[in-house]
C-alpha cells in the first residue's frame, strides 16, 4: 500500500491528487506529528522522505529527496 503524507490541508491534497491523477491516498499530517515520528521533518519544515516498509514492519529502504521510481519499485519487490 502506498500513502502520501503532508501537513497541507485536505482540500489542497484533493486538488494536488486530482491534478496529478495519483493512484494512492494523501494523508493530512496536521501539526507534523507523523513527520517527526518518521524523522522526516520538524515543525513546518518537512523534508521529502520515501520509506519502503516490509510486511514485518521493518524499514526496508529509505531515501531523502526524490528517488528514482525504479529504485523504489526494486526495494518494494525485495521487501516482499
Amino acid at each position: 500500500m502506498v500513502y502520501g503524507v503532508n501537513p497541507a490541508r485536505a482540500e489542497s491534497h484533493a486538488r494536488f491528487a486530482e491534478r496529478l491523477a495519483l493512484p494512492f491516498p494523501l494523508l493530512v499530517d496536521e501539526g507534523g506529528r507523523i513527520a517527526r515520528q518518521w524523522r522526516a521533518g520538524f515543525w513546518r519544515l518537512v523534508r521529502r522522505t520515501v520509506y519502503v516498509v516490509a510486511p514485518d514492519g521493518t524499514i526496508a529502504a529509505a531515501w531523502r529527496g526524490d528517488p528514482p521510481v525504479d529504485e523504489i519499485l526494486r526495494a518494494i519487490r525485495q521487501a516482499g
